[in-house]
């Protein structure tokens, strides 16, 4: 876990410690967003960081994990990004501080 101090302290956990085997149920307002956010952290688990990442990137795995090829029902970010919870900078995303908060109910002990 790592420790941000800007005029507060803030538990930022490492993706390995986000338990994704439970649903993020009412975290970003809608099952939908909360899938996707499952699959944001999953892949984080997958590269060992927050690190920002390509829609290619997140895609890729989304299709790996379901099982299905490009072009079939591709990786939605269900308005993980309109609603600020996914930055984007150019074309690349990354999880907010928002983000990383509603996750902490799932943060493992």
């Amino acid at each position: 876990m790592t420790t941000i101090h800007n005029n507060k302290y803030l538990k930022i956990p490492d993706p390995k410690d986000i338990n994704v085997s439970r649903d993020f149920i009412d975290t970003f307002g809608q099952s939908e967003s909360e899938t996707s956010a499952n699959f944001i952290v999953r892949y984080c688990q997958s590269v060992g960081n927050w690190s920002p990442f390509s829609y290619e990137q997140i895609n890729n795995f989304y299709l790996d994990i379901i099982g299905r090829k490009a072009g079939d029902s591709n990786f939605d970010f269900n308005r993980l990004v309109a609603q600020g919870w996914i930055g984007r900078d150019g074309d690349l995303f990354s999880v907010t501080i928002g983000f990383l908060g509603r996750l902490q109910p799932y943060t493992k002990e």
